[in-house]
């Protein structure tokens, strides 16, 4: 149990910078796109993004004739919020600051 739970600020340390330079080339892509859509006569293109790190139980659930997989948690709920907000204050992306201060640990 000791050497599984050592290996995990290793892993920390090598996704959350990638995490978040996938959501920077998202943005990127985002706001590029967003400028040559009203040009094509295409809506504005409008994503929110939003991030969290923490503990998920996933998997299927559900009856044999109705399967859905599904993620449950307290970091599930906050990255809704956070997400929500992104358009209340009409941002790109939002991070929870734990998350933030994980990754540029």
């Amino acid at each position: 149990m000791g050497s599984s739970r050592a290996s995990v600020p290793s892993r920390r340390a090598q996704i959350m910078p990638l995490t978040f330079a996938a959501i920077e080339a998202l943005i990127a892509v985002t706001q590029a796109r967003r400028a040559e859509r009203p040009e094509s006569g295409l809506p504005a293109l409008a994503i929110g993004m939003a991030g969290a790190a923490g503990e998920v139980v996933f998997g299927v659930i559900g009856h044999e004739t109705r399967l859905e997989y599904t993620v449950i948690g307290e970091v599930v709920n906050l990255v809704a919020k956070l997400e929500k907000a992104t358009k209340q204050d009409g941002v790109p992306a939002l991070v929870a600051r734990q998350t933030y201060d994980l990754a540029i640990a």
